[in-house]
């Protein structure tokens, strides 16, 4: 075995993990903000309504729809809107990076190193165990549009190629803002016009070719906001992005929690890359110190987008891992280049690793995930789910109870327009109406006041005030409160 030739590792190593990461796709019910995802697209399929996204029937506003039109085609190209359904599109995004990273590096570094970094993409263990298991969830398609806009910026900026440049730079900005909202805004902005004056260009900033570029590239994203203006409440949909993006921001922070950010974030940032993150070590190199002056222009700007986009999320206490998503790619680009820079480690060696690292991956697929699914106690709505639909049948069942209440204090957009509070349907976790709404091909709708003889789930204390007859009860894992289903009488 440990004379196998790269040839043969390289394949097993490719077959390994690409079997690693679409045999688990079906295994584990929707968790995390999957179900969410799902359930809007889900509701769009069954209302037939695209423009305005829904959940339980109210208007969702937390972010755009970008994301859930593609699932929804999904959901329509293969007439299911399962479990699998859910992940493939992350999956596919995913694995559409990695090619990315092998395809633009092969021309900048020896092809066998670009492949290897693509192998490193896939395998570093935060995503391999975490984001390419949760795919439902909308970080991996955001972080492809990210990748491929930074992509862009550089080779255009490099070919001086200004229409290209601004035009692309722009749609691809308004694909992202309508994917997951502020944060691309901030990716743009940033990227684009941090480079442009970094790099002595900053009079193209005021050119024609960027007017015009800005004028084509958004007209899809402003096209999208007029329709949505004539059908819903665009003040509080720009309130609730706004709000969405800040809430996990240094602006609602305390001084000692971004203190101590500070320190711990880089470490978070050396866990999602791991084990790949030791190649950092070779920085330190005395054969890199002595070609540092030969290093490909791609480098810096790779280094440029990371510094200038990744303060954002070192000052936020509140950042998920997930967040960090958008710059493994580059970070993966640069540890790999910087690797077979300095030649110190064998081929084989990170083949080797990839191997191991998918084998661990299967063996979590074979084992691990049907243990969680069968003995977590936030894996229990898919079965809760069939024992309702058991009792109701083809009768829809509805979700009833106190709505709840998000202050807008400190909201910009929200002060701007007089917008002081948002209300939403009351929380349940998003796989109980994905579950319900899946199988029953019925929306789970809010409804503040109940029917006579219609179906609903509530908050076991405030179904009291109807005196029900209780006909199944569990207790949810997500905000610990007991849920019951009664019918109204």
């Amino acid at each position: 075995m440990p004379g196998l030739s790269t040839r043969v590792l390289s394949i097993v190593a490719l077959t390994l993990v690409l079997f690693a990461l679409f045999s688990g796709i079906d295994i584990l019910e929707l968790r995390a903000e999957e179900p969410r995802r799902a359930l809007v697209a889900l509701e769009m399929w069954i209302n037939a309504e695209y423009l305005v996204p829904t959940l339980h029937d109210w208007t969702y506003l937390n972010k755009p729809p970008l994301f859930n039109w593609i699932l929804l085609g999904f959901y329509k190209l293969f007439g299911a809107a399962d479990e699998w359904v859910v992940r493939l599109p992350g999956l596919l995004s995913f694995l559409l990076t990695g090619w990315l990273i092998y395809y633009f590096l092969k021309t900048r570094i020896e092809k066998e190193w670009a492949f290897l970094a693509m192998l490193g993409y896939w395998t570093s263990v935060d995503l391999l165990f975490y984001g390419a298991v949760n795919t439902g969830e909308i970080d991996l398609f955001f972080s492809l549009l990210i990748f491929v806009q930074a992509l862009w910026i550089y080779y255009f900026s490099e070919k001086e190629k200004w229409i290209w440049l601004f035009l692309g730079t722009y749609l691809l900005g308004a694909a992202a803002f309508l994917t997951k909202g502020i944060p691309a805004v901030l990716f743009t902005g940033f990227t684009l016009f941090g480079w442009l004056i970094w790099k002595g260009y900053w009079k193209k900033i005021f050119s024609w070719q960027h007017l015009l570029g800005l004028v084509i590239g958004l007209s899809p994203l402003v096209l999208y906001v007029y329709a949505y203006m004539l059908e819903a409440d665009l003040p509080l949909y720009l309130t609730a992005l706004v709000k969405d993006a800040t809430r996990k921001s240094a602006a609602e922070s305390s001084v000692l929690d971004i203190l101590l950010h500070l320190f711990v974030f880089p470490l978070e940032v050396m866990v999602v890359i791991l084990p790949w993150s030791i190649l950092f070590l070779y920085l330190f190199s005395s054969r890199f110190i002595t070609m540092a002056s030969r290093i490909p222009a791609f480098v810096p700007f790779f280094g440029f987008f990371i510094l200038i986009n990744i303060w954002v999320y070192w000052i936020s206490p509140d950042t998920r891992n997930r967040y960090i998503y958008p710059f493994v790619p580059l970070l993966i680009s640069l540890l790999f280049w910087l690797a077979a820079t300095v030649k110190k480690v064998k081929p084989n060696l990170v083949l080797w690793l990839v191997i191991g690292l998918s084998i661990a991956r299967i063996t979590y697929n074979v084992i691990g995930m049907p243990h969680q699914q069968n003995l977590s106690d936030f894996l229990i709505y898919r079965e809760h789910c069939k024992e309702m639909l058991a009792i109701t049948g083809d009768a829809p069942v509805y979700l009833i109870g106190e709505p709840e209440c998000e202050e807008q204090t400190g909201n910009p957009v929200g002060s701007f327009y007089g917008i002081k509070e948002i209300w939403t349907p009351p929380l349940i976790p998003y796989q109980i109406p994905y579950y319900l709404s899946k199988s029953s091909k019925k929306v789970m709708s809010y409804q503040e006041k109940p029917i006579i003889g219609a179906y609903y789930l509530a908050e076991k204390e405030y179904a009291s005030n109807f005196n029900p007859k209780i006909l199944y009860e569990f207790k949810e894992n997500w905000i610990k409160n007991d849920l019951v289903l009664f019918k109204y009488e």
